[in-house]
């Protein structure tokens, strides 16, 4: 199973790659859904309309007529990029985890002691049960996105790799909101990193990669850090060299030797073929950190800050297989670390957890007007939810319904959570669905990037991550 896989993701990024020979072409082709079926074969094409009963229509602009597929001998659909919304900022924006593990955001607007009423921009407003809801994270004004891509080309800087007479250097292809790299290759971009930062990326490859960083750079091409002091002049900055077993923290300066910062280990990657990575730096503290699919790996401390630049500069340094870059976002950063939410298991009562440190035990009365109405031993407290940490009630769980034939699970297209229902109909305007969760509901398809239509574990096993 793990080389069919490994066969799909190297046949999609080939046809991405034939597809887009020059930049040029990546903003004259259109770009392409996909349809996976359970016995591995890959489709490319458009998606035409879903319907429970009929099936799955499906178009390619070279077929006379549309294919209908059934959806039972169908694994996932991934969508194009397209133009997608995003929630309005709100002083209580959160996020909500289903017992089902299901994980949506949106607006709270409230809780009655019954139902968590949550205002979402893809489905409008959701009644999710108390017996459904395993958690509430308040999260607050969300902070403003200063670069989000990519979306093609335009504005980066195409470098070559001439690292040696092994590695043979390639460029960055642009496809479908991603880059993709099969050889060497450099692309940078002068982002204007803030001087206190949070730079996230989604990276996937198959094989071995290795993938350097570089961070405050002033220079947009690749160095050879071997032969740095014979290359043009630049400015200094940090080198993060990633691969799957480890992460290694390089200040570079022309004029002064490499210093390691010190090597933190990435084994799990090994065993995986996509990771979320989160860059956070604070010039101010001299604090550079790296996160890996929300875990803390390491903290570096440099009491001579090194860069001195505002650029960010990717480079696929060659190796046995191929690499996707997508799903990048830059912010600025507080310089505090989330500590990632829990469930406490077994809790005979409902719990909130503050951001000082302090639970409160008892019985979640009430969400309304940016407060947390909470009884704790015969004592009603008013807590402002921009104190709360997270919620987590009790209630006794219902038997989770098992998949049928119309359920599938969709995966946002913010790379973060999922939603489960029975597809009812999908049309490229709305898609009609039914969940035990929130009932009847018209979602916004340009909320999603996936859906995974057969939910046993032998299907998952075959979707592409």
């Amino acid at each position: 199973m793990k080389h069919a896989v490994q066969l799909i993701f190297a046949l999609l990024l080939c046809a991405h790659i034939s597809a887009q020979e020059t930049s040029n072409a990546s903003n004259t082709k259109p770009a392409r859904d996909s349809i996976l079926f359970k016995n591995g074969d890959l489709l490319f094409g458009k998606l035409q309309n879903i319907d429970r009963d009929a099936g799955i229509q499906w178009h390619r602009p070279d077929a006379l007529e549309p294919f209908l597929f059934d959806r039972a001998h169908v694994t996932q659909i991934d969508f194009a990029l397209a133009k997608r919304s995003e929630a309005p900022p709100t002083t209580n924006l959160c996020y909500i985890v289903l017992h089902n593990g299901d994980q949506l955001g949106g607006e709270l607007l409230g809780y009655d002691g019954q139902n968590v009423s949550l205002d979402t921009w893809f489905a409008g407003r959701l009644e999710l049960p108390k017996a459904s809801v395993a958690l509430i994270v308040p999260l607050g004004l969300p902070k403003p996105t200063l670069f989000a891509g990519p979306t093609g080309k335009e504005g980066w800087t195409i470098g070559k790799v001439t690292a040696g007479a092994l590695v043979e250097s390639g460029e960055w292809v642009y496809s479908n909101g991603a880059f993709y790299a099969m050889k060497s290759a450099s692309i940078a971009r002068d982002l204007k990193l803030p001087d206190s930062m949070s730079l996230q990326f989604d990276l996937e490859w198959r094989g071995f990669f290795h993938v350097a960083v570089a961070l405050y750079s002033s220079y947009l091409h690749p160095i050879n850090l071997a032969n740095k002091e014979t290359e043009p002049q630049f400015g200094g900055f940090y080198s993060l060299q990633l691969n799957p077993f480890s992460a290694n923290l390089l200040p570079v300066q022309q004029s002064e030797p490499l210093r390691w910062l010190g090597q933190a280990s990435l084994q799990h990657l090994s065993q995986t073929n996509a990771a979320h990575i989160d860059i956070r730096i604070n010039k101010s503290k001299k604090l550079i950190a790296l996160l890996v699919n929300g875990a803390l790996i390491k903290q570096w401390v440099d009491e001579d800050f090194a860069g001195t630049g505002t650029g960010v500069r990717f480079v696929n340094q060659g190796g046995q297989g191929a690499v996707k870059l997508r799903n990048i976002k830059l912010t600025e950063w507080d310089g505090t670390f989330d500590e990632p939410a829990t469930i406490t298991p077994n809790k005979a009562q409902d719990l909130a957890r503050l951001k000082n440190g302090d639970r409160v035990i008892g019985t979640v009365k009430t969400i309304r007007d940016g407060k947390l109405n909470i009884e704790a031993n015969g004592t009603a407290l008013d807590v402002p939810i921009t104190r709360v940490k997270q919620i987590e009630l009790t209630a006794a769980r219902s038997t989770e319904a098992k998949p049928t034939p119309a359920t599938v699970r969709a995966y946002f297209a913010s790379g973060t959570g999922s939603l489960t229902f029975n597809l009812e109909k999908w049309t490229a305007e709305e898609l009609v669905v039914t969940s035990e969760n929130f009932g009847s509901a018209k979602l916004n398809p340009a909320a999603f990037s996936r859906l995974v239509f057969d939910l046993t574990e032998d299907a998952r096993s075959q979707a592409l991550p």
